[in-house]
């Protein structure tokens, strides 16, 4: 396992904990279900700029997405060898999935569906076209069947932004922090699926001096979509095989979270969904937000928790005060459930010495509270 940028990490093999959950009994070895890299894929085409991506695959479905260069009539095919004819096929034959959509501005100019009746443990090939041109061609592996033991390999990571240099001229499209190799790694290891866990935009600025316009509407959320969606990098980990995507907060606003009495946040949410949901291919409902169970055969469960829709205020902020330090009511405290003779160790190395005060018990009470979420449902 090594520790990638900014708190995240790429994994390849592994059990996920914490954000993303998965049950034990994961390996690293090959499996009959292995991608075949060689086959169809990354070719460059006219049209479609942006790529081509899957997301929350199971045993018999996937979500396919693109975005189109203009609005109008769209075709995807799906096929289980990478043999396609001209677009769209006359005959479709070879098809196993096979749909019209339509590119709109209300939606960014991006489609989506959900092709159904695949067969578990499978590799299949998807393409999109319409009068411009072909897009790339993306492909899947189905999850296998519920009683399999097959050996799964994945990856995750998270917190991407191409910002740029907030001195740089409209032209320069050169990412402040990084080129996204990250993702360009997680696509040559030949993973049966990947994890994109969250924070998949900013649209708050986080390039020094972070004075940039914070990306509130919709179309302010597009756009960063599309910035990041220019790396090249970004468009291959999409398209090599599907990714279960995820959001945290900065998709909507750094430490955000809803509160039903303020209905700016509420809009801020609703906006924050609308947008993901049209760049990100992503299980969503009213009730549950994005959460959700994958599971791949027997030996491995894929637990997407939606750390955003059912967030509650945090312990800093609540109304009546009661988690804040007595003495110093500006002070944030972050560790109040640590035990004390840490909180004491840690006053002295974060010279924070606010850490030194004893949590009441009136406080804790406050955050034990069953009706109370951090984490999701």
């Amino acid at each position: 396992m090594t520790i990638m940028g900014r708190g995240k990490l790429l994994t390849s093999g592994t059990c996920v904990a914490a954000l993303l959950a998965a049950s034990t009994g994961c390996s690293t070895g090959a499996s009959s279900g292995d991608i075949d890299r060689n086959a169809g894929h990354g070719a460059t085409q006219a049209g479609f700029k942006y790529g081509v991506s899957s997301g929350g695959v199971t045993d018999s479905q996937a979500m396919l997405w693109t975005r189109a260069d203009s609005a109008g009539q769209v075709t995807v095919e799906m096929r289980a060898d990478s043999n396609f004819g001209t677009c769209p096929s006359a005959s479709r034959e070879g098809s196993v999935f096979f749909k019209q959509l339509q590119a709109a501005p209300d939606h960014d100019l991006t489609v989506q569906t959900t092709a159904v009746g695949l067969k578990a443990n499978t590799q299949y090939w998807f393409r999109f076209c319409d009068s411009g041109g072909t897009s790339t061609v993306g492909r899947i592996l189905t999850a296998p069947a519920a009683n399999s033991a097959t050996d799964v390999r994945f990856a995750f990571s998270g917190d991407a932004t191409a910002e740029t240099a907030q001195d740089a001229p409209p032209s320069d499209t050169t990412p402040f922090y990084n080129g996204f190799a990250t993702y360009r790694s997680m696509a040559a290891e030949n993973n049966h699926f990947n994890i994109n866990g969250g924070d998949v935009i900013y649209a708050d600025s986080v390039v020094p001096p972070r004075k940039a316009k914070w990306a509130e509407t919709i179309p302010e959320k597009w756009a960063k979509y599309r910035q990041n969606l220019n790396q090249n990098e970004l468009q291959e980990f999409r398209a090599n095989t599907s990714t279960y995507n995820h959001w945290d907060d900065h998709e909507f606003d750094n430490g955000f979270y809803v509160s039903p009495s303020d209905p700016k946040s509420v809009q801020q949410y609703q906006w924050g969904v609308t947008a993901f949901r049209d760049y990100m291919p992503a299980s969503y409902t009213t009730k549950d937000g994005i959460y959700k169970v994958y599971h791949w055969g027997k030996n491995l469960d894929v637990f997407v928790l939606d750390e955003t829709s059912f967030r509650t205020v945090p312990v800093d902020e609540m109304p009546t005060k009661e988690c804040l330090n007595p003495d110093d009511k500006n002070k944030i405290d972050r560790m109040p459930t640590m035990p004390q003779a840490q909180r004491h160790r840690m006053a002295g190395l974060l010279k924070a010495p606010w850490l030194n005060w004893k949590v009441s018990d009136r406080c804790k009470s406050l955050i034990n509270d069953p009706n109370r979420s951090i984490l999701g449902k």
